[in-house]
């Protein structure tokens, strides 16, 4: 997977502000907070599945393309591309869901794109997971 854009998408000191929020809010006993925590790892797990299903389809049409033909190569590229599809419109609801949690936990906005734009999601998606892993190597 590669960008399409040269946007920068992830307000990762927003999303830490967001997160920091919550933490306080759920230390102090908010139940609600700590299942919102638990949403947003769920939702941040969204990006990083939706870079790994872009990854693992175009590994997949690659050996399909070499081993099959006709039918079998038709169906399995349609397979291909509806698991691709069905993540990606994951992704776009869980980009929404995660500025509406940054709203609520006052912060900014986290996904600084689109979200009617594929592709500014999907490069939003990869960002993620870059500057993510980037940070993890920095500690």
């Amino acid at each position: 997977m590669e960008f399409t854009t040269n946007k920068h998408l992830f307000n990762y000191e927003q999303y830490n502000r967001m997160v920091a929020n919550m933490t306080v809010k759920a230390k102090t006993g908010d139940a609600d907070a700590e299942m919102d925590i638990d949403d947003v790892k769920k939702i941040m797990d969204s990006f990083y599945n939706y870079v790994n299903t872009v990854d693992q389809t175009e590994t997949r049409i690659h050996i399909a393309y070499a081993r099959l033909e006709g039918p079998e190569l038709r169906d399995a590229i349609m397979l291909y591309d509806t698991s691709r599809r069905r993540a990606h419109e994951c992704v776009i609801a869980s980009v929404r869901a995660l500025n509406r949690y940054a709203h609520f936990y006052d912060a900014e906005r986290i996904f600084l794109g689109n979200d009617k734009d594929r592709y500014e999601v999907a490069d939003f998606c990869l960002q993620v997971t870059v500057e993510m892993f980037q940070k993890g190597q920095e500690r």
